[in-house]
């Protein structure tokens, strides 16, 4: 029998029904506590690691955000009437039935008419017929990734989540558009919209149905009937002034905006070396439930919600140091928050609670407005500082402030890290529905003590690569990296070229600078006219040189700076001191004795020096389609290609040598022979271009006669480079000490136009210089290079960086045109948005 029948027995007595719902009700709490002490023994924080956002003001990134907040900026500004006509808009007189009655509001500096729609994959008819909203959310999702220094394509066929507060199947595109296969959801609970979104979101993720989440909200005012239709129950303030607790507030101001940010799990984001921005610790959302009018607040359901977030948090609500509020500036709102807030706060003796609220600053960004105070909070943990609640002129006459524990920030408040290194800031977040629809959210601060800045090595020249999809977007990015990277340190430089490098799509046009200093690259960035355009995989080969471009020191100061090369070259020496009478080292870097005067010593020396720079090579990623060389570097390309181990190659060379160096010793003669006859070879995991056969036999470079006879040939290297170019090889990667052979081709071949010659050293150049500017030459070409390798040995860290410069057009359907036709949005066939010109 149905509980109800049970209770509603006419044998039982008042006391006696009282007493069983008094048990229910205990049995129900009991149950609840324990579920909640369950789940807070296992339950992790949920780790904030990127953000996105476009608001009132121009804040169009989180910087520009924070600097709006940090100078106590009134963003609130005059309708934009390029979108409607004025006059049929607005009226001054308050009894007009059909007209706003004010004109100011929160808007985007922003064209909502432009969209960079090729970027995203999307035809022009397709960009004219999405929403406005949703094409704002596809690029603030990607800017949110690019915050959390997260490639997108990688992020493909992931239990990524989407879940998204707004009033139309925004979720779904996006989740379409970057592939994500988790959980996607849009939800419309009015101005509770975003936070309970992001509730949603730490409740997948901590079921582990998904393991990242995008969470956004976005409203944009372009819907005049919807406009005027809020305007009408005098709620609006007629003078675009948001009096957030005063006691002159006069009614909320509209804003638009979009926002998102990414979630993961704490224990994953630490795995991944994710940069944590702070801590969503507890969430809560609830009902007002029946009240005298739909958007009457319900302060019993206020302070319940508090309750439930930070029992969920699993902290005490003495232990908040800050609350963003919902307020948004109504005489009746305002003063019923705050004493749900002071009825929660209650047992608070030891410390005044700091409240606020960003709609002073930017107005009421309504589905959005949740994650504009989230953002806000980040910021104001990372910057320890608490930014002025503005228009808070005297206190709301309705409440009892000498009895609240609490403050309006009306100037800024400093909000430092605890004296305890293991105690964390917390800060509460609400919003507030008006269906009724509450949601309150506790965030902690990732309040680590810093770590010790310990000295690294690290190379005098830097790479800095970027990308885009058109031509446009690059020139654009590349300003906004000058500006970036202006005045910045060497060692700041080298992060965000490492960061740039590693955490960025790679698109078909692309620029790459090498410099040593930002104010070299800098100029670089500026004067970016044409950038070039991978139009498919370019096919490379190493080119090895021979004897004659060998000179004292060569690779010094690589073997100095750069681990790999110094391990290669001192495993060459390990071998080497079996056979030649001095030590590798000593041949290369004797400052006092050119060793390299002797064949004996110089055939091994440059052998040494070429491996080590192909394998160097190697370990960034960069592997050539053919390798092919000239005189003895015809040996280290064999060798490479693993026609025979670096032992016997080294060892062979080194016979080779002798014989050269004492002909005609026979002696020696027949032991090069004896030692060639005992070698290995095996068939090329490289293609081999040989310099001897004139049908490039794999069976003849992989005999020993073959070797024997190399000595005393000399190869027609014209005519390998030919026998390349017919393979379609354009790009000739020069492994040696020098630029002698891309010399020789500049000299002899017709064919030099079309092609790119890239070279490791010259004696004449600092040897990063070359390394860096060939490094820079190849990514421009298509080549793939191992960016996390080529920065292994110098510890770099991810640091922020500017985000993706989009190409956009205008994609409109003007109002003459709507008039005939609904627009239907991507997703909703019969769901139609009205945006017009």
């Amino acid at each position: 029998m149905p509980d109800q029948d049970l209770f509603s027995s006419e044998s039982q007595s008042d006391k006696e029904i009282a007493l069983k719902q008094a048990l229910r009700k205990a049995g129900d709490t009991i149950r609840q506590l324990l579920q909640e002490n369950a789940a807070l023994k296992k339950k992790e924080r949920i780790a904030i690691i990127g953000m996105a956002c476009r608001f009132p003001g121009g804040a169009n990134s989180i910087e520009e955000y924070w600097s709006l907040l940090e100078s106590g900026k009134d963003a609130i500004s005059e309708f934009p009437f390029d979108r409607r006509n004025k006059n049929s808009l607005f009226s001054s007189d308050d009894h007009g039935t059909e007209k706003l009655h004010s004109a100011k509001g929160g808007f985007l500096n922003t064209s909502i008419d432009q969209f960079d729609a090729a970027f995203f994959g999307i035809s022009p008819d397709e960009a004219k017929s999405l929403d406005p909203q949703q094409r704002l959310l596809l690029e603030l999702g990607w800017e949110a990734l690019e915050h959390a220094r997260l490639i997108p394509e990688h992020l493909k066929s992931t239990r990524t989540a989407v879940y998204i507060g707004s009033s139309n199947a925004t979720a779904g595109i996006i989740s379409r558009t970057f592939g994500f296969t988790g959980p996607s959801l849009a939800l419309d609970t009015a101005c509770s919209s975003s936070l309970v979104a992001l509730h949603l979101a730490t409740r997948s993720l901590h079921a582990l149905e998904s393991d990242m989440a995008m969470v956004g909200g976005v409203n944009l005012i372009i819907d005049p009937d919807k406009l005027i239709a809020h305007s009408k129950p005098n709620t609006i303030s007629p003078d675009g002034a948001c009096r957030v607790f005063s006691a002159d507030a006069n009614g909320y101001v509209r804003s638009e905006g979009c926002a998102v940010i990414i979630l993961k799990r704490e224990s994953d984001a630490k795995r991944d070396g994710d940069n944590i921005l702070a801590y969503v610790c507890g969430t809560a959302i609830n009902q007002d439930g029946k009240t005298d009018e739909v958007d009457a607040p319900n302060g019993q359901s206020q302070q319940a919600v508090i309750h439930a977030a930070l029992n969920d948090a699993g902290i005490e609500s003495s232990q908040l140091d800050y609350i963003e509020a919902h307020g948004i500036g109504t005489l009746l709102g305002d003063p019923i928050e705050l004493e749900a807030i002071g009825n929660v706060m209650h047992n608070r003796s030891q410390s005044v609670l700091n409240v606020g609220s960003s709609k002073s600053n930017i107005g009421h960004m309504e589905s959005v407005a949740g994650l504009g105070g989230l953002i806000k909070i980040v910021l104001s943990l990372q910057h320890q500082k608490i930014p002025a609640n503005l228009h808070f002129n005297t206190p709301n006459t309705q409440l009892d402030w000498d009895n609240l524990p609490m403050k309006v920030v009306a100037t800024h408040t400093d909000w430092p890290l605890k004296s305890n290194p293991n105690a964390s800031r917390y800060a509460g977040l609400s919003s507030f529905g008006f269906g009724g629809t509450n949601a309150h959210i506790v965030i902690s601060g990732n309040d680590v003590t810093p770590v010790e800045v310990i000295e690294k090595p690290e190379r005098p020249m830097h790479v800095l690569t970027l990308s885009a999809r058109s031509e446009q977007s690059l020139i654009e990015l590349a300003h906004r990296y000058a500006h970036r990277i202006k005045n910045t340190s060497s060692s700041e430089l080298a992060d965000v070229c490492f960061s740039s490098n590693t955490t960025r799509s790679q698109f078909e046009f692309r620029f790459a600078v090498n410099g040593a200093n930002s104010n070299a690259m800098v100029k670089k960035l500026n004067n970016l006219k044409s950038v070039s355009k991978v139009t498919g995989q370019t096919k490379t080969a190493w080119l090895f040189s021979g004897q004659g471009s060998e000179y004292p020191g060569m690779g010094l100061e690589l073997y100095q700076s750069l681990p790999i090369f110094k391990q290669t070259i001192d495993q060459c020496a390990v071998i080497l001191d079996r056979t030649l009478p001095l030590s590798l080292i000593e041949i290369l870097f004797d400052p006092d004795k050119n060793h390299l005067l002797e064949t004996q010593f110089a055939h091994p020396a440059i052998f040494a020096l070429e491996y080590s720079l192909a394998k160097t090579w190697l370990s960034w990623g960069v592997r050539p389609d053919y390798v092919a060389g000239n005189d003895i570097g015809e040996y280290v390309a064999a060798c490479i290609a693993e026609i025979f181990s670096l032992e016997d190659g080294l060892l062979m060379l080194a016979a080779r040598a002798k014989v050269l160096q004492n002909p005609p010793d026979h002696v020696v003669m027949a032991e090069l022979e004896t030692f060639l006859n005992s070698i290995r070879f095996s068939s090329p995991s490289i293609p081999f271009i040989s310099g001897s056969s004139a049908d490039n036999s794999e069976q003849e470079f992989t005999q020993s006669t073959y070797w024997m006879q190399h000595i005393g040939k000399h190869a027609n290297l014209i005519e390998n480079i030919n026998r390349l170019t017919d393979l379609s090889v354009r790009t000739f990667l020069e492994i040696g000490p020098d630029q002698s052979i891309s010399e020789y081709i500049r000299s002899h071949s017709s064919m030099t136009n079309d092609l790119t010659l890239c070279s490791s050293l010259h004696r004449n150049s600092p040897p990063w210089e070359v390394l860096t500017s060939t490094v820079a030459q190849l990514y421009m070409h298509g080549i793939q290079i191992d960016w996390n390798a080529f920065d292994a040995p110098y510890k770099h860290r991810k640091v922020d960086l500017p985000t993706y410069a989009f190409d956009r057009k205008r994609y409109w359907i003007d109002e003459s045109h709507l008039k005939a036709k609904k627009v239907r949005t991507n997703f909703q066939s019969n769901h139609s948005t009205q945006y017009s010109t």
